[in-house]
């Protein structure tokens, strides 16, 4: 594998992971809920996501909370993101249907997607239920789980760590 495709895989990567961020706005997935509850909700959700496909994963990011204010009053969301490395007993098909399973059974509506390429990244795109979206993305070097939560009634800064 050479540096190009390191960065071609990388970069089909980010743009799934910013598009998932991006698309989760606040109107959509807003609650009453207070913070720590739709914080451990992503968490959860992420966490169970893991579990389906199995292996040793890592935390990329957070659960890092973020404004996600599009009204008078503040409000937050977190966003939660793990990746892993793909080994060679991994069935890319078969972790996907799980996915697609566990996720339509907790009430997130899932759309397929794919890049194009030599090396394509492919994925699951997860918007409702618990969260505002969530996705899983398979690329050749691994695994990568977004998660972003609700948005909940609360301050950024005062809930930053």
């Amino acid at each position: 594998m050479t540096g190009a495709d390191l960065i071609r895989g990388l970069r089909g990567t980010l743009v799934v992971v910013l598009a998932v961020v991006a698309l989760s706005g606040c109107s959509a997935g807003q609650t009453d809920a207070r913070p720590s509850v739709v914080k451990k909700e992503i968490v959860h959700s992420v966490t169970l996501a893991t579990s389906d496909i199995g292996g040793d994963w890592r935390v990329y990011r957070g659960p890092d909370v973020e404004s996600c204010s599009d009204h008078d009053e503040d409000h937050v969301r977190y966003v939660y993101i793990v990746e892993r490395p793909k080994s060679a007993d991994d069935d890319v098909a078969a972790d996907m249907r799980k996915l697609e399973g566990s996720w339509e059974h907790a009430g997130i509506a899932v759309e397929r997607f794919s890049t194009k390429g030599e090396n394509p990244t492919v994925g699951l795109r997860g918007f409702g239920g618990p969260v505002t979206s969530i996705g899983y993305v398979s690329y050749y070097g691994g695994y990568r789980i977004t998660g972003v939560s609700k948005c909940a009634p609360g301050d950024a800064l005062e809930l930053s760590d």
